[in-house]
């Protein structure tokens, strides 16, 4: 699911940038099957509903749209298996980092590539087209220019930044690598969507708290009937034995223990039941002191 995102002023070579990016990650892809098998590349674009790009930014609200339709567009091309080049204006620094954002919360890896013709250079391009329906009004491109927010690969959401003129060749090898062979950053954690406790967890929980209490009850009441008290006491679920320390367990002190670890935990999200009881048995070799 890995995103790579290409940013530039208008004429500044973004979508033959995009297009030939998309080409040398299909190569790789390509040559080395084994390993990727299944994989695609899919080219993710501006969508102007048919009329002139350029009007889509000349009221903001018109702006705000656009955007939201590539971030939702972004969003559903990410798929397991799935290479998203971004292709758009992707000029506010915001924006970057919604998408980068978006991909971080699903455990992938992002890259930035800027294209850095100078606004010279773009509004020579402009002009030179042929249609007047591809070309930027004068107005509109130099207010995007003026409020372009240039990416910087200080900041996670743009690193790794690649910065390129419109004749500098396309760093195949090192784009390929950042999107590839590189670790995805750790997801937030407040975004991080955990799995649904099965409806009968809790129940499940306080029988394995109940069955730690019969195993230590059994092995201190075997004690006080001429016994010897073991100085490890095992029970279910956990190789983490209970420690009496030479003083049996009473079963009202048990229930306590039981009744205080539950209040300390009332959520009980942790999923794995052995972890839990485990934690179970340390409380209790805590609170049982001589």
């Amino acid at each position: 699911m890995p995103l790579v995102t290409v940013c530039g002023v208008p004429c500044s070579g973004k979508t033959r940038r995009a297009v030939a990016i998309r080409t040398a990650i299909d190569a790789y892809l390509q040559a080395h099957a084994d390993a990727y098998a299944g994989w695609t590349t899919v080219l993710v674009g501006e969508i102007t509903h048919d009329r002139q790009r350029a009007q889509d930014y000349v009221h903001a609200a018109d702006e705000k749209r656009v955007r939201g339709a590539l971030l939702s567009h972004v969003e559903r091309a990410l798929q397991p298996k799935t290479i998203v080049v971004c292709d758009g204006l992707n000029f506010i620094k915001g924006f970057r980092y919604q998408l980068y954002c978006v991909a971080r919360a699903l455990g992938t890896t992002t890259a930035t590539v800027f294209c850095a013709a100078p606004p010279a250079a773009a509004r020579a391009v402009n002009a030179a087209r042929d249609r007047a329906s591809e070309r930027w009004p004068d107005a509109v491109l130099d207010d995007l220019v003026n409020r372009f927010e240039e990416p910087n690969g200080m900041n996670r959401w743009d690193a790794p930044l690649f910065m390129l003129l419109p004749d500098d060749p396309l760093p195949e090898a090192e784009l390929v690598a950042a999107l590839l062979d590189r670790a995805p950053p750790k997801p937030n954690l407040s975004t991080v969507v955990k799995a649904a406790a099965p409806s009968d967890y809790i129940g499940q929980v306080d029988r394995d708290l109940l069955s730690v209490m019969q195993a230590v009850a059994a092995a201190c009441g075997a004690a006080s009937l001429g016994g010897v008290l073991p100085e490890a006491i095992p029970v279910p679920l956990t190789d983490v034995p209970v420690h009496p320390r030479g003083r049996p367990y009473t079963l009202m002190e048990l229930r306590r223990l039981k009744r205080q670890f539950t209040q300390m935990n009332q959520r009980l999200t942790q999923s794995d039941r052995h972890q839990l009881v485990a934690d179970f048995v340390a409380f209790l070799n805590i609170q049982h002191r001589d």
